[in-house]
């Protein structure tokens, strides 16, 4: 904003060269000021990190939600897996929110595909 009110109040104050002020402000005033202001929020936020253990784990949890989300895609266009099986390993991904509930769900999909094996299958090594 700085850098527009000096080159417009220049040229409408007639000066000559005006434009000096925005190759001045926009190519060395704003980088030095963002650069200045990346340091020390960047210092606030590793202090602030290491005072708020969650926010760090969310930001590692989000990071893996996308590796994840990744990989199940890269699967599926591979040819890996089929429609079904990419939809429902996409929808348990969105599902989960921590680890434990990941164990949640692994284990209920173990219990509900316990539950629908015929009983004779214990018979078939007989």
């Amino acid at each position: 904003m700085l850098t527009l009110a000096v080159a417009f109040t220049a040229m409408f104050a007639g000066f000559e060269n005006w434009w000096v002020a925005f190759v001045v402000g926009f190519g060395f005033v704003l980088p030095a000021a963002s650069m200045l202001a990346g340091s020390r929020s960047e210092s606030s936020t590793s202090s602030a990190d290491a005072d708020e253990t969650p926010t760090a784990t969310t930001n590692d949890e989000e990071t893996s939600k996308d590796d994840a989300m990744h990989e199940i895609r890269e699967r599926y266009a591979r040819g890996e897996l089929s429609e079904q099986q990419f939809e429902t390993k996409l929808e348990r991904l969105l599902e989960t929110e921590t680890l434990e509930d990941a164990r949640k769900g692994i284990e209920e999909s173990r219990r509900n595909r316990a539950d629908r094996e015929p009983a004779t299958r214990e018979y078939e090594y007989e």
